[in-house]
C-alpha cells in the first residue's frame, strides 16, 4: 500500500510553482556572483589588465557587478509594489 501524495496525482509530476521576484533576483544575483569570483580567481592577469588609464578591467567589472545588483533590486522593488498595489 503506497502513500499516495497531492503533488504526484496530476500526471504524476510535481507542479513548479511561480517564481517568486525574490526567488529570481537571487538566482541571478547569486549567478552574477558566482561568475565574477570565478573570474576573478581564474583569470587574475586578465581581471589586472588596464583598460583606462589607471582603471582595470576586474575593477570595471566589480562595477558592473554593482550595478547590475542596483538594477535587479530596483526590479524586485518595483515588482512587490505593483503585487502590493494588486492586493488592496
Amino acid at each position: 500500500m503506497s502513500r499516495s501524495h497531492p503533488e504526484l496525482e496530476t500526471k504524476g509530476a510535481f507542479r513548479r510553482r511561480p517564481s517568486s521576484p525574490a526567488g529570481r533576483f537571487l538566482m541571478f544575483n547569486a549567478a552574477a556572483l558566482v561568475l565574477h569570483l570565478t573570474l576573478a580567481l581564474a583569470a587574475k592577469t586578465q581581471l589586472a589588465a588596464e583598460v583606462m588609464g589607471p582603471m582595470t578591467a576586474g575593477v570595471l567589472l566589480l562595477v558592473g557587478h554593482g550595478v547590475l545588483l542596483l538594477w535587479t533590486a530596483h526590479l524586485y522593488a518595483s515588482a512587490v509594489v505593483s503585487a502590493d498595489r494588486g492586493q488592496a
